[in-house]
C-alpha cells in the first residue's frame, strides 16, 4: 500500500508516522518553508486523550508539553471564576510550543525506511494525472495548490470580524498549572501556561474598525485583565484574521482533504489541532478494518471517512461557534440572571463531566 501526503506541517508529519506504523509506504511532497513556523510564538493545546494517543507513536512526547490541571472561565463583568474544570488525578490538557513538538515529531521520521520526502513545485507535480494514479490514496493537507482548488473549493464560511493576537509573556516563577479564559468586552483572552515562568497568550480582539489596534494597545488590554502574573517582558506579537470555515466535501477521486483547511474554528477553546487528531484516529480505524478483511485502500475508505466524520466535525465546530456567540450575547443579559446561570452550571457535576469528556474526546 502506498500513500502520498501533500504538506509539511505538524499534521502531515503526525499522519505520516501513524501510517508508517501500519506498514504503509508514505511519500511526502511539500514546497513551503517551515522556518517561519519554527520561529513562531505559536503554541498548541492538546487534550489528555490525544496526548496519550500521540505518546503511543512518539514515545516521551508528553514530557515536552506543560500539563494543565485546571481550566477557569470568567467574564469582564464577573471577574471571579464562573466555571471551573479540573482533574485532581490527572491533567486536563498539555500546552506545547509549536517549534518543540514539530522538531520532536520530525526527528522520529528520520529512521523510517518506508518514508520519503520531496521538496518540489506542488502545482507542477500535482496536475499530472500519472501522479494521482501512482498512489492508492493522496492526502492533501496543503490545500493551496491547483489540485485543491479544483477539487475542494466549496466551503461554509463565516467572518468573525476579529483578529487573534498571539504572544508569550515571561513572568516571575510560580506554580503555573491553571489555564484561564476571560471573555472580555474586547474579545476572548486565553492564558495558557507553557512553563512555570512562561505563559502563552491568545487574544481574539473584535475588529470593528472604530479604533486602530496596535501592539501597545494589546499590551495595555492584557495588563488590564492580568491579575496573576508579574510580567517581566513580552515576546514578539503575531496576528491573524479569524474565520470559521468548513469544507463541504472531503474527497474527490482518490484524494482526501485533511487538516486545518478542512475545519477552521475559533481558537477560544484551543480545539483546532485536537479535531485533526480525532480525524486521524478515525482514519486509522477505517484502515484497520480494511486490512482485517484483506481489502485494498481505495476511494471507498474516503467515502466512509466523510460519511462518518464530517457530521461530527460540523456539530463540534458549531458548538465552539455557539460558545463564542453566547459570550458575546451574555454581556447583554442582566448581571444577576447571568450570574445565577453560571452558578447553576458550575455546581452541576453531570454537566461539567459531560463538557470535559466532549472537550477531551469530541463526539
Amino acid at each position: 500500500m502506498k500513500i502520498s501526503i501533500i504538506g509539511n506541517n505538524l499534521t502531515a508529519l503526525v499522519l505520516a508516522k501513524v501510517l508508517l506504523k501500519k506498514k504503509i509506504q508514505v511519500d511526502l511532497f511539500y514546497e513551503e518553508n517551515t522556518t517561519k513556523n519554527l520561529k513562531s510564538v505559536r503554541t498548541i493545546g492538546i487534550t489528555q486523550s490525544n496526548v496519550l494517543f500521540l505518546n503511543k507513536y512518539f514515545k516521551g512526547i508528553e514530557k515536552i508539553g506543560h500539563k494543565i490541571d485546571k481550566i477557569s472561565i470568567s467574564t469582564e463583568r464577573q471577574k471571579n471564576d464562573l466555571l471551573n474544570f479540573e482533574n485532581n488525578s490527572n491533567f486536563k490538557f498539555a500546552v506545547f510550543k509549536y517549534e518543540n513538538i514539530y522538531k520532536f515529531v520530525k526527528s522520529s521520521l528520520k529512521k523510517e525506511k518506508n518514508f520519503k520526502s520531496f521538496k518540489t513545485k506542488l502545482d507542477k507535480k500535482l496536475v499530472q494525472k500519472k501522479y494521482l494514479l501512482s498512489y492508492d490514496l493522496v492526502i492533501d493537507i496543503n490545500l493551496r495548490n491547483t489540485l485543491s482548488k479544483k477539487f475542494f473549493s466549496r466551503k461554509i464560511k463565516k467572518d468573525y470580524f476579529s483578529r487573534a493576537y498571539v504572544t508569550i509573556i515571561n513572568h516571575k516563577q510560580i506554580k503555573n498549572n491553571i489555564a484561564k479564559q476571560i471573555f472580555s468586552s474586547s474579545g476572548p483572552l486565553a492564558f495558557l501556561p507553557i512553563s512555570n515562568n512562561k505563559t502563552s497568550l491568545v487574544y481574539s480582539i473584535f475588529d470593528n474598525n472604530s479604533s486602530k489596534i496596535n501592539e501597545e494597545k494589546v499590551i495595555n488590554l492584557i495588563k488590564n485583565y492580568n491579575t496573576k502574573y508579574k510580567i517581566t517582558s513580552f515576546e514578539k506579537f503575531e496576528s491573524f484574521k479569524l474565520q470559521f470555515s468548513l469544507l463541504r466535501n472531503y474527497f474527490k477521486q482518490n484524494v482526501l482533504a485533511f487538516g486545518d483547511q478542512v475545519h477552521t474554528i475559533h481558537p477560544l477553546a484551543g480545539q483546532g489541532f485536537n479535531m485533526t487528531l480525532r480525524d486521524i484516529k478515525y482514519f486509522l480505524k477505517l484502515i484497520d478494518e480494511k486490512v482485517k478483511y484483506g481489502l485494498s485502500l481505495d476511494s471507498s475508505i474516503l467515502k466512509d471517512f466523510e460519511k462518518n466524520i464530517k457530521y461530527k466535525n460540523v456539530i463540534f465546530a458549531n458548538s465552539i461557534d455557539f460558545i463564542h456567540e453566547f459570550f458575546k450575547f451574555e454581556k447583554k443579559l442582566p448581571k444577576g440572571l447571568s450570574e445565577k446561570l453560571f452558578i447553576y452550571f458550575n455546581k452541576n457535576s453531570a454537566f461539567k463531566k459531560y463538557i470535559s469528556i466532549l472537550a477531551d474526546r469530541g463526539f
